[in-house]
C-alpha cells in the first residue's frame, strides 16, 4: 500500500501594500515574466498603453534589483544631518578645548616670567618699499583675444594676401 504524499506548498507572501490598483498591476508584471501572459495582455488589463507597460516592468525590474542588491543593515542608521549635527558638537567641544590650553599656557608663561613670543613681521621689513602688482584682468584679455578671432591685441594677424603668397 503505497501512500501519497501531500506536497507541501509555499504560503503566498503577504503584501502590506493596500493600493488594489498597484497590486494589480504588480500581478500583471509577474504573469508576464512567469510566461502566463503577453505584455499587450498584461497592458490592456491594467488599461494602459505597451509602452507605458514597459516602463512600469523595468520600474518593476529596478525595484527588485534594488532590494536585492545589499540586506539593510540592523539598528539606528547615521543620517547625513544626524552626523553633521555630531561633528559640528566636536567641532565645538574642540574649540573650548584649545582656548582652555591656550589661557592655561598663557598662564603658565605668566608665572614662569616668559614673555609670549611676537606675532608681527619683525625682521622681514629691511626698510625697502614694496611695489604693488597690478592686477592682469585675464577676462579682458581673452575678450579681445575672442574679438579679434583668437589673436591677443598687439600680434600682427596675417592678410589674406600674406598666406597665399
Amino acid at each position: 500500500m503505497e501512500s501519497k504524499r501531500k506536497k507541501r506548498q509555499t504560503p503566498a507572501p503577504v503584501i502590506a501594500n493596500p493600493d488594489l490598483e498597484a497590486r494589480r498591476r504588480a500581478a500583471a508584471v509577474l504573469e508576464v515574466m512567469g510566461g502566463l501572459s503577453t505584455p499587450s495582455d498584461a497592458a490592456k488589463a491594467s488599461g494602459m498603453s505597451l509602452p507605458r507597460y514597459y516602463a512600469l516592468e523595468k520600474r518593476a525590474l529596478e525595484g527588485l534589483v534594488a532590494a536585492c542588491a545589499a540586506p539593510k543593515r540592523k539598528g539606528r542608521q547615521r543620517s547625513p544631518a544626524k552626523e553633521m549635527d555630531r561633528l559640528r558638537e566636536q567641532v565645538k567641544r574642540l574649540e573650548r578645548e584649545a582656548s582652555r590650553n591656550l589661557a592655561m599656557a598663557r598662564a603658565a608663561q605668566r608665572a614662569a616670567g616668559i614673555t609670549a613670543p611676537s606675532t608681527s613681521k619683525a625682521g622681514k621689513d629691511d626698510g625697502k618699499k614694496r611695489r604693488k602688482r597690478r592686477p592682469s584682468v585675464r577676462a579682458l584679455v581673452a575678450a579681445q583675444a575672442l574679438r579679434n578671432d583668437g589673436v591677443p591685441e598687439g600680434v600682427d594677424t596675417p592678410t589674406p594676401a600674406d598666406v597665399s603668397a
